[in-house]
């Protein structure tokens, strides 16, 4: 029986109006200059050749176009600012929380160790391999058909030979075979949020050891 026992799943992703009165001002500034240069048009017009109707409605256009970009860039300010708050209150909720992302590492601690693989679609064989600091291959295991989603990696800790390994950090690569060709498994690391940043638009996990990922690379919480 292998060392390493694999659980399928569905992927699960964990998944101010400050600038507004700048805004305003600029829009009003905007407003001001076009009606004094249309009503100096107006006052300097030759009476033989008076300005066109066409003109003035084309340059009335004109400034009511520019009204409305302004007003959608404002509203797509406060969107932005609303997603933004939005994802920092759902990474906090992950806080102290086991969640999956993109990386190769996995940390062996008192017997266990965790990872997962991603698979872009259902696969014939599913194989996983362990290397430890120097490369060297520890354990490797063949887990079998799987399902398209996110499989669960548990490792105990016993090696290819029999042993129990050291504990700490090793390697893991994953290979998912469907008719024979490979379709692309992508390994991920399992660690615990220890906190939440975020700056602008980007959520940033701090998974300790194992570095920080951003919200969107989170596949599966656990």
């Amino acid at each position: 029986m292998s060392a390493i026992q694999a659980v399928s799943g569905a992927a699960g992703v964990a998944v101010g109006a400050g600038a507004g009165g700048a805004a305003k001002s600029s829009s009003q500034d905007n407003q001001d200059r076009f009606l004094k240069l249309l009503v100096t048009q107006l006052k300097n017009q030759d009476p033989l050749n008076p300005l066109d109707n066409a003109q003035m409605t084309t340059q009335m256009a004109q400034i009511s176009s520019l009204q409305g970009i302004e007003q959608l860039n404002k509203t797509l300010e406060a969107l932005v600012a609303s997603f933004s708050g939005g994802q920092t209150v759902q990474a906090a909720a992950l806080v102290g929380r086991e969640v999956m992302a993109p990386g190769s590492d996995m940390v062996l601690s008192a017997g266990h160790a965790q990872a997962g693989v991603e698979l872009p679609q259902a696969v014939d064989q599913l194989t996983v391999t362990i290397l430890d600091a120097a490369g060297a291959v520890v354990h490797r295991a063949e887990l079998g058909a799987h399902a398209q989603g996110v499989v669960k990696i548990d490792w105990d800790g016993i090696t290819d030979n029999g042993t129990s390994a050291a504990e700490g950090r090793y390697q893991i690569k994953v290979t998912g075979l469907a008719n024979g060709k490979d379709v692309g498994a992508q390994a991920l690391m399992s660690g615990r949020v220890m906190g939440v940043s975020s700056s602008g638009s980007a959520t940033t996990l701090d998974l300790g050891s194992l570095g920080k990922v951003g919200l969107d690379q989170v596949r599966q919480y656990l």
